[in-house]
C-alpha cells in the first residue's frame, strides 16, 4: 500500500473564471511533490484518485484553500464583494484507491470542509464533512508509459484513462443537512456540499519523458434532479424540482522536474 499526504493546493476563484496565473505556476513548480505522472507514481484529481501501474491500493491525504472574491448574478454582470469581505473555504481531503484488476481501479474521497467568512455585519465560522465521491477508473494501457528517452514511437504513446465519477450530497447544503440533521447553512456560504447528485464523464491523457511531463484532462459532469423541500434548514410551502447546470471541464499542463542525482 502507498501512502501520500500533504499534497497542498491553493486556489483563486471569482466563480466565472478559474483561473489565477500566479498561483497556477506556483502550485505546479512549488507545492507539488509529485509531479509525474499519475500512471508512474499516482495522483489525484477530477478524475478522481489514480493508482501507479502497478500498485494494488493507495490512501491519499491533501489539503486545500480557496479564497472567493467577488460574485456574477443570473444576469452574467460581475460584482466585488464590499470593502474587508474575506471568504474563504479549506479543506481537508482524504481518500483510498483500490486495484480491481490489471486495467481497472476505484477509488473514493471525502472532504471535511472548514468555512471562514466576513461580510459586512455578518461574520460566521462553520464545518462539516463535504461531499463524497466515488469513482471507477479504466486504464487502456497495459505497461507504464514513463521513459527516460524517446528510442522508438511507442515511446511517444501517453497513458489513458477513462473514468466515471459519483459525487454524493453527504455535505451541508441549502437544501438538507447532508450527514448533519442537527447543523444548517444559514447563508450560501456556508455550506460544504452542493445537495445534489452529480455523474461525472472524465479522460485523462499524460507523458512522461523525463524530465518532463504532459498531461490533457477532459471532464463532463451532469447534476441529477431532485425534489427540493426545505431551504436553509426550514420547510417550504410548495416543494418544486430542481437541477443544477451541467459543467464542462479542460486542462492542459506541462510540468519541469530536475532530477537529482543519487550518486
Amino acid at each position: 500500500m502507498i501512502l501520500r499526504f500533504m499534497k497542498v493546493s491553493f486556489k483563486c476563484r471569482n466563480v466565472k473564471y478559474l483561473i489565477c496565473p500566479a498561483v497556477l505556476f506556483a502550485g505546479t513548480f512549488l507545492f507539488v511533490p509529485h509531479t509525474w505522472a499519475a500512471s508512474c507514481c499516482g495522483g489525484g484529481g477530477a478524475a478522481g484518485l489514480i493508482l501507479p501501474k502497478f500498485s494494488k491500493a493507495m490512501v491519499d491525504v491533501s489539503v486545500s484553500m480557496e479564497k472567493y472574491d467577488g460574485y456574477w448574478d443570473k444576469k452574467g454582470v460581475y460584482s466585488k464583494d464590499p470593502p474587508h469581505s474575506d471568504l474563504r473555504q479549506y479543506r481537508l481531503n482524504l481518500g483510498y484507491g483500490h486495484r480491481l484488476a490489471s486495467r481497472w481501479q476505484g477509488s473514493i474521497s471525502i472532504p471535511y470542509v472548514w468555512n471562514e467568512n466576513k461580510y459586512p455585519a455578518i461574520e460566521s465560522r462553520t464545518d462539516g464533512v463535504g461531499d463524497a465521491a466515488v469513482s471507477l477508473l479504466y486504464e487502456a494501457f497495459d505497461n507504464v508509459q514513463c521513459v527516460w528517452k524517446v528510442r522508438n514511437l511507442e515511446d511517444l504513446r501517453p497513458a489513458a484513462s477513462f473514468a466515471l465519477a459519483l459525487t454524493a450530497p453527504t455535505g451541508i447544503s441549502l437544501y438538507d443537512n447532508g450527514l448533519f440533521p442537527t447543523k444548517t447553512a444559514k447563508e450560501s456560504y456556508d455550506i460544504t456540499g452542493r445537495g445534489f447528485y452529480r455523474l461525472d464523464g472524465n479522460m485523462l491523457m499524460e507523458k512522461t519523458i523525463f524530465p518532463w511531463t504532459a498531461s490533457i484532462l477532459l471532464s463532463y459532469g451532469t447534476h441529477l434532479e431532485r425534489t427540493v423541500e426545505s431551504e436553509y434548514g426550514k420547510p417550504i410551502l410548495k416543494p418544486y424540482h430542481k437541477r443544477l447546470g451541467d459543467r464542462a471541464i479542460g486542462t492542459l499542463s506541462l510540468a519541469f522536474r530536475p532530477v537529482m542525482s543519487t550518486q
